[in-house]
């Protein structure tokens, strides 16, 4: 057996093992209601986000921003934002 067919075998063995160890779901029934769910309604915006009846957006100075990358250096950050600021 060459050694690409050891490896090829290999891996299908691997695969095999995997498949054993994590079996799939059964599949959903034709009429499970996520299966009929058409496609999302359409909402209109708002323009306050999810702020309280009479919340002031006229204080507001921070804004918190997530799963930045590890790189992203605070200058680029500014940069980016600059060009979003309303004030």
């Amino acid at each position: 057996m060459l050694p690409q067919q050891k490896q090829a075998a290999a891996l299908m063995q691997q695969a095999a093992r995997l498949q054993s160890m994590y079996p799939m779901p059964p599949p959903l029934p034709a009429h499970h209601p996520l299966l009929a769910a058409g496609p999302p309604q359409q909402i209109e915006p708002i323009l306050t986000g999810n702020l309280p009846p009479g919340f002031d957006t006229s204080t507001c100075r921070s804004v918190y921003v997530g799963n930045v990358h590890l790189q992203a250096t605070e200058a680029l950050l500014r940069e980016f934002f600059s060009e979003c600021w309303f004030g």
